[in-house]
């Protein structure tokens, strides 16, 4: 019997999916900076912020799954949202202690403060992570 194959190799570029993407999200992460500079005592102001960007998120995630072909495994992409989805959900458990802190007369300021240090560097990780990825993926 003969037999005839064919191989054909595909890449996609990263680049758009940094300039795009990734780019996109790390901007929508400074919103949830915003969260920690905002009055410890004013936790619904702070809960409006954690859900703005998480409907951003989610939204954004949506737009992003309808220009990706469907597959049925986890991608670098939609582990990185839910990255960001998971900082979310500590960002509202923060502001949640640091309201009880500040209505104890504990030191809900300087909580506030490390926690916009650890999440910007988490955020600034994330993005490196994932832009290493891309790049190395591409060559």
């Amino acid at each position: 019997m003969s037999r005839l194959e064919w191989s054909i190799t595909v890449a996609r570029r990263s680049t758009y999916y940094m300039t795009h993407i990734f780019a996109t999200v790390f901007l929508l992460d400074v919103i949830l900076w915003g969260l920690f500079v905002i009055d410890p005592a004013a936790l619904n102001d702070r809960v409006q912020v954690a859900m703005a960007y998480y409907l951003a998120m989610v939204a954004f995630q949506f737009v992003v799954a309808e220009t990706l072909p469907k597959i049925n495994h986890s991608t670098p992409i939609s582990n990185y949202f839910s990255v960001h989805y998971v900082i979310i959900m500590l960002a509202s458990i923060e502001s949640v202690a640091v309201y009880l802190l500040d209505k104890n007369d504990g030191p809900a300021g300087t909580v506030d403060w490390v926690a916009l240090g650890v999440v910007a560097f988490a955020h600034l990780l994330i993005f490196s992570f994932y832009a290493l990825k891309a790049f190395r993926a591409r060559k």
